[in-house]
């Protein structure tokens, strides 16, 4: 009996030493190409979409003091600016670049039981759009551990 209570603590400590591997979760994300500059001049030539910058994170606008929505045009005060020290509260992640012919990105989120919250803004030789507008995804939870067997008493 004292051979298996050592085995059994030797087994029991083996598991909690072993990093437990987690499925993710995918977010994919898609927007348009704007066709206009802020100017109402045609987003082309030097001022054409050279990419896009993804930002994501667990706080988002709200929490972070930021409007909750971004609509309307360059000028409206509901957009948010890459620039705003709120944004760094929102997104924890701004270091998502894609190329521009690519409207999609595939992120994986951590199974982390956390809502993540996503924008993207549009680069030109002339900077960094406003923020689009926000969407989020709740990641799933880690599994819990299955209940340990064979329970014994002496």
């Amino acid at each position: 009996m004292k051979e298996i209570k050592s085995r059994l603590l030797i087994l029991t400590v083996l598991l909690a030493t072993v990093g437990i591997v987690y499925a993710a979760t995918t977010a994919t994300l898609t927007w348009t190409a704007p066709t206009l500059n802020c100017d109402g001049s045609t987003a082309t030539g030097a001022t054409a979409i050279t990419g896009y910058k993804v930002y994501s994170g667990t706080v988002g606008r709200v929490a972070a003091g930021l409007p909750a929505t971004s609509s309307g045009g360059c000028s409206d005060v509901s957009q948010v600016k890459p620039s705003d020290p709120k944004v760094a509260q929102a997104y924890n992640d701004g270091s998502v670049l894609v190329t521009a012919a690519t409207l999609s990105k595939a992120l994986t989120m951590p199974d982390d039981g956390l809502k993540h919250y996503f924008a993207v803004t549009a680069i030109s030789a002339q900077g960094e759009s406003n923020l689009t507008n926000e969407v989020s995804k709740q990641a799933a939870n880690p599994p819990l551990p299955q209940a340990p067997g064979n329970l014994t008493i002496n």
